[in-house]
């Protein structure tokens, strides 16, 4: 603990703390969590600990917290020093604590909370939801409006058809993650946005802050916000196909360029529920079933299933499982499954058939559209490649070379993360 001068804490003294957000709903411990507005840091204390910050608020001195509390003025010495350990003291008499945190970057924050609110508005939610039923249930039961691999194929110019479905994933992973920003603000937080390439792909990536304080139904809207402006992208698209079909509209190139869309938010979606990769389902679920060691207590308990499998049919799944699974996932962070009571065992099995099931999802993808479609392309771009090549024609051949490299990089670096050397001993 960090040690602060004795004389700057006196009974007279008066404390004042740094913008602080706190959560007045307890957990399942019965602990409450304090979160610093300007760095996003987070703690969690006890209801002793919320009364000492309250009173000493109220400009109240430390030995008048102390009577009110009928407490001694010591014990809440020892709170106060325990919160400049943790940052969250800004002055005490006439000393200003130095501030030892780092402050956020949000995106936008002079942009006022009352302008993203109408996102948990009744008035958007429920008309935005029977909107996304009526798209759905069009696009299940019409024929010819659900997308296959071959949909990527709209036209004969391989360089063509596979960037505009990348670019079309890059534009609507904006979106998706605008989805994010949007709900975070909607519900009191500050957001901001991370943009990076991983190898051949650009990914984004919302960092929500100050959520720890936010109750736990409001933090569901910013879980479920990025699928739900996916689902609204494809129940848009069903809809024009829809009133084009009924009005005897040619929607013409454009039809086809938003099947490719569709495609891509489907698959999308799928993605998220892979949440072994942390995504929004692994963000709703770890917080909807409230354990702190939810994905090690699951992964150790996969692991110690395949350790029993002797099966040679089953030996290249188990190998495969385990590199994955172990990729992210120190187990060593876990409970003694042994030890955990009758409802966490409940809640990891449930999280379990949900990693199972998005492995499941991620091999039905794979076998269904991207390896097909990507046969496709690469089949179609060495046909492209070798006329290019007998008639010199040199931009033909960078075409072709920019998908060949942007398909292989893909599988490549699958091989690499499931085959790659195993640091520390064997699996």
């Amino acid at each position: 603990m960090e040690e602060v001068p004795e004389y700057v804490i006196i009974g007279r003294s008066r404390v004042k703390f740094r913008q602080l957000r706190i959560n007045t709903h307890p957990d399942i411990y019965g602990l409450y969590t304090i979160t610093r507005w300007e760095s996003d840091d987070s703690i969690k204390v006890g209801l002793n600990y919320i009364t000492v910050i309250h009173l000493l608020s109220l400009k109240n001195s430390i030995s008048k917290t102390a009577d009110v509390m009928n407490i001694s003025v010591k014990e809440v010495k020892d709170i106060i020093l325990q919160l400049i350990e943790q940052d969250i003291v800004y002055q005490i008499g006439k000393d200003i604590l130095p501030n030892k945190s780092i402050p956020i970057r949000p995106l936008f924050p002079q942009i006022e909370h009352k302008y993203f609110s109408w996102f948990i508005s009744p008035w958007f939610l429920f008309p935005s939801l029977f909107f996304i039923s009526v798209g759905s249930v069009i696009g299940i039961i019409t024929p010819g409006y659900f997308p296959t691999f071959k949909n990527y194929f709209w036209t004969q110019d391989y360089f063509t058809a596979y960037m505009t479905a990348y670019c079309a994933g890059i534009i609507f992973l904006f979106i998706h993650e605008l989805g994010h920003y949007i709900a975070t603000r909607a519900v009191g937080g500050q957001a901001s946005m991370t943009i990076g390439i991983r190898f051949t792909s650009i990914v984004a990536e919302t960092i929500s802050y100050h959520i720890a304080t936010i109750p736990k139904d409001l933090r569901y809207f910013i879980y479920a916000s990025g699928i739900y402006f996916d689902l609204l992208v494809i129940s848009s698209c069903y809809l024009v196909f829809f009133f084009a079909d009924f009005f005897k509209l040619n929607l013409g190139m454009t039809r086809l360029i938003m099947m490719v869309i569709v495609m891509n938010q489907m698959r999308g979606i799928v993605w998220q529920f892979n949440a072994y990769l942390k995504t929004d389902i692994y963000n709703f679920l770890t917080d909807f079933l409230d354990h702190e060691y939810l994905q090690e207590n699951a992964t150790k308990f996969i692991l110690n299933k395949l350790k029993k499998v002797d099966d040679h049919f089953y030996k290249p799944f188990r190998i495969v499982t385990k590199k994955m699974i172990r990729k992210d996932t120190n187990v060593l962070n876990s409970d003694d499954l042994r030890t955990l009571k009758h409802e966490d065992v409940r809640e990891m099995k449930v999280y379990t058939i949900v990693l199972i099931a998005g492995f499941g999802l991620s091999i039905m993808q794979l076998v269904t559209y991207t390896f097909p479609k990507d046969c496709f392309f690469l089949m179609g771009v060495l046909k492209t490649i070798s006329h290019d090549l007998s008639t010199l024609d040199f931009i033909g051949i960078l075409k072709s070379l920019i998908i060949f490299g942007l398909i292989s990089s893909s599988y490549i670096m699958i091989i690499v993360n499931l085959f790659h050397s195993k640091k520390g001993g064997k699996n």
